[in-house]
């Protein structure tokens, strides 16, 4: 998807349009919000019996991959997770 002009990285990482009742953005398979004053991506998936979530942010330094083989696992779940430990470190 990264080419050497960049014109895919850059349509996949800008926001086109709302996502989560205007929580954020989707720019071509990635999920786009702030968090705070943070931008964080990250994308879901599933397939027969997978379940993935990919999440990052370049200004926390943050990097998570979740694959799981249990059936019916809510990924998003896994990212509203991941935000609430931020919170934690965060007041720490």
């Amino acid at each position: 998807l990264i080419n050497h002009d960049n014109v895919y990285k850059d349509t996949m990482f800008k926001g086109t349009s709302y996502v989560d009742d205007n929580k954020g953005t989707y720019g071509m398979g990635m999920r786009i919000i702030k968090h705070k004053d943070h931008t964080i991506y990250y994308h879901c998936g599933s397939t027969i019996g997978t379940d993935t979530i990919i999440l990052f942010s370049k200004e926390l330094d943050l990097r998570c991959i979740f694959l799981t083989n249990l059936a019916d696992t809510e990924t998003s779940i896994i990212k509203d997770n991941i935000l609430d430990l931020l919170d934690e470190l965060e007041e720490k």
